[in-house]
C-alpha cells in the first residue's frame, strides 16, 4: 500500500477510511491482472515438458501449444478497445477474469491436444483483454499525480508473475500431473479478482462517455474524497472531445508527433522480438534440458 495512505475497504457501496472519512479505493487488487498475465506467460515453460511427454506432442504441436496463447491475445487486442468502450473497463476486467478461470478449467480437464489448444486460446484472450482494460482503468480512476506509478506497478507485477510461474514450474516438475497444479493455481486468484472488481466503482471517464455525468461526479467524489468535482469533469469532457479529432490514419502523420510515437513503439516491440526474449520466456526449460540439465536440478522447471 502506498506510503502515507490509510487502509481502505468497501462497505455498503462506499469507501470508508479507518479514520471514518471518505477515501479513494486502493487500486492494488487491479495489479492482480498484471500478475496473472506474467504467470500465464512464464507457466508454459515448465508445463510444456510434462505435456509433450503425456500427450506425445511433436515439435510442431508443441510450438502451436505455446503460440495458441498469442493467437488468443491477438484476437483480444483487435477487439479489446471496442469491448472496453462498449461495456466498460471494470466489466471487461470481470469478464477477462471469468474467462481466465474457464480457460484454466478447460486446461486442467483437457485430455487431448485439441482441447488444450482451446484452453490456451481462451487464456490468451483473457490476459490480453485484462491487460488492455486494467491499464486504462487504473489511469482513469487514479489521481493524476499517481497514474504513472500505478501503471508502472502493474508492469512490475507482470515480472513478478513470471517469477512465480518459474517457481511453480520448479515445485511441480516432479509431481505426477504437476502441470494441472500449475494451471490450477490461477483459478482462486482469478475468482478473487472478479469478485473484488464487482465492488470497485466504474470509471468516471466511461460514465461521461455514456452521458451519465451525475454518476461520474459521484464516483469522482468518492475517489477524490471531495464534493468539488466540476473541474475534473470538465477536463474529462475536454479530453473526450479532443479524441474525436483523431482517426486511425493520424497515427502515421506528423500531427502532434503521432508518427514519431508510433515508430518508437514499433521499434521497442521489434527489438523485444529480435533479441529472442519471448523464446527464452516460453522455452527456457526446454532449452536447459536440451543442453544437459536434468529436470530435478533445473530451477526453471
Amino acid at each position: 500500500m502506498p506510503t502515507g495512505e490509510c487502509f481502505s475497504y468497501h462497505l455498503s457501496g462506499r469507501w470508508i477510511m479507518s479514520t471514518g472519512e471518505s477515501s479513494p479505493p486502493t487500486q492494488h487488487c487491479l495489479h492482480g491482472s498484471g500478475f496473472l498475465m506474467g504467470y500465464e506467460l512464464g507457466l508454459i515453460s515448465g508445463a510444456l515438458l510434462q505435456l509433450s511427454s503425456i500427450l506425445a506432442l511433436s515439435c510442431k504441436q508443441q510450438e502451436i501449444v505455446v503460440s495458441s496463447l498469442l493467437i488468443g491475445a491477438l484476437l483480444a487486442s483487435l477487439t479489446g478497445g471496442f469491448l472496453i468502450d462498449r461495456f466498460g473497463r471494470r466489466i471487461a476486467i470481470i469478464i477477462a477474469s471469468c474467462l481466465l478461470v474457464l480457460g484454466s478449467l478447460i486446461l486442467i480437464l483437457s485430455s487431448s491436444y485439441g482441447i488444450l489448444i482451446v484452453g490456451r486460446i481462451a487464456i490468451g484472450i483473457s490476459i490480453s483483454l485484462s491487460s488492455i482494460a486494467t491499464c486504462v482503468y487504473i489511469a482513469e480512476i487514479a489521481p493524476q499525480h499517481r497514474r504513472g506509478l500505478l501503471v508502472s506497478l502493474n508492469e512490475l507485477m507482470i515480472v513478478i508473475g513470471i517469477l512465480f510461474a518459474y517457481i511453480s514450474n520448479y515445485v511441480f516438475t516432479n509431481v505426477s500431473h504437476g502441470w494441472k497444479y500449475m494451471f490450477g493455481l490461477v483459478i482462486p486468484i482469478g475468482t478473487l479478482q472478479a469478485i473484488a472488481m464487482y465492488f470497485l466503482p466504474p470509471s468516471p471517464r466511461f460514465l461521461v462517455m455514456k452521458g451519465n455525468d451525475e454518476a461520474a461526479s459521484k464516483v469522482l467524489g468518492r475517489l477524490r474524497a471531495t464534493s468539488n468535482t466540476a473541474e475534473e469533469l470538465t477536463v474529462i469532457k475536454s479530453s473526450l472531445k479532443d479524441e474525436h479529432q483523431y482517426n486511425f490514419v493520424d497515427l502515421f502523420r506528423s500531427k502532434d508527433n503521432m508518427r514519431a510515437r508510433m515508430l518508437i513503439g514499433l521499434t521497442l516491440v521489434f527489438f523485444v522480438q529480435t533479441t529472442g526474449q519471448p523464446n527464452i520466456l516460453f522455452y527456457a526449460s526446454t532449452v536447459l534440458k536440451s543442453v544437459g540439465f536434468q529436470m530435478k536440478n533445473s530451477i526453471s522447471h
